[in-house]
């Protein structure tokens, strides 16, 4: 199962209230989880920002680097929201 088909359903759960009502813990993580898609999301229109630039002028921006670094972080950050996700689920 992919990590967007586990969000999309989820949400479809959550919405049909068929999954029992979260805990704190649980809104925590999601709070968690939304956080870190806005940042993703911030990081992407930075990436394109960056793109833009590079097809404009043909030179690699030097803030490419670091935004790069920021997209691994972000990721790496997902990937241990996505195995705490797991556990949470698995505990049920």
């Amino acid at each position: 199962m992919t990590r967007t088909f586990f969000a999309a359903e989820a949400v479809l759960l959550a919405a049909r209230e068929e999954m029992p009502l979260a805990r704190s813990a649980d809104r925590a993580l999601l709070r968690e989880v939304m956080e870190s898609n806005r940042q993703i999301r911030r990081v992407g229109l930075n990436l394109n920002q960056i793109t833009m630039r590079f097809h404009t002028s043909g030179e690699c921006p030097p803030e490419l680097g670091r935004c790069l670094e920021r997209v691994a972080e972000g990721l790496a950050q997902l990937e241990a929201l996505a195995v705490r996700l797991d556990e949470v689920i698995d505990h049920r």
